[in-house]
């Protein structure tokens, strides 16, 4: 089960998603529409699988529906009304697929930034949110809750141990 979520999948699960809602809108006649249900399969395929896969549904769905107008319903409006509105949805989804890219893209960047730390290359402390330097285990005692035991390493020990043998002058 996990393969079929792997990135290279993807798309086929939202293209079955899409299918799966024009198969219900076909079902439920011309007069009873859900437009927003088209929105899922659009928002989900642009942020997991990329803006190309989310603009291939916005377009997709809206002309697979006029097809039914065209093809299987019987309508009462003109044919250029249900073009209009074809025309319509594949605008407002396209947008909307465009603009989830870029927000996925933009939580990525924050994502990244948020994490993070400025540090002083110097003393080794942090620069906390209110810009105040703090000692590295308090600013992670903090935000992280770790907590640091204080210990000596065997390099510091022996560095240490050879200084106490100097004699102090």
């Amino acid at each position: 089960m996990k393969f079929l979520f792997s990135e290279k999948y993807l798309p086929i699960i939202w293209i079955g998603f899409a299918l799966l809602i024009l198969i219900g809108n076909f079902n439920s006649d011309p007069y009873v529409d859900f437009p927003l249900l088209f929105l899922i399969p659009v928002f989900l395929s642009s942020w997991y699988s990329g803006r190309w896969w989310g603009i291939g549904l916005a377009i997709g769905m809206p002309l697979v529906r006029l097809a039914f107008v065209f093809e299987l319903w019987d309508v009462p409006w003109t044919i250029l009304h249900s073009i209009v509105n074809a025309s319509m949805r594949i605008t407002v989804l396209t947008t909307f697929a465009i603009l989830t890219d870029f927000l996925r893209k933009q939580q990525r960047r924050i994502d990244i930034l948020e994490s993070l730390l400025p540090i002083c290359h110097h003393c080794k402390r942090i620069r906390n949110e209110e810009n105040q330097w703090q000692a590295i285990d308090l600013y992670l005692n903090e935000n992280v809750g770790a907590l640091f035991l204080q210990g000596v390493c065997s390099d510091c020990l022996k560095e240490i141990s050879t200084d106490l043998s100097k004699p102090v002058v």
